[in-house]
């Protein structure tokens, strides 16, 4: 079997950080986006409600 140079072996690591750390950051943008969405829907609702008095 054949190894990686300790270079490249590090690079991996590093890039395999920095996808973690996206993958984390962009489940935390997505849940806020579905919380701004479920709120205007709740507005509109909301809103729609309000012009059939």
């Amino acid at each position: 079997m054949h190894s990686l140079a300790p270079d490249v072996a590090l690079a991996l690591k590093a890039s395999l950080a920095i996808c973690e750390t996206l993958q984390q950051q962009i489940a935390i943008l997505e849940q806020r986006l579905t919380e701004c969405v479920k709120l205007r829907a709740d507005y509109r609702a909301a809103e729609d409600g309000a012009r059939h008095w």
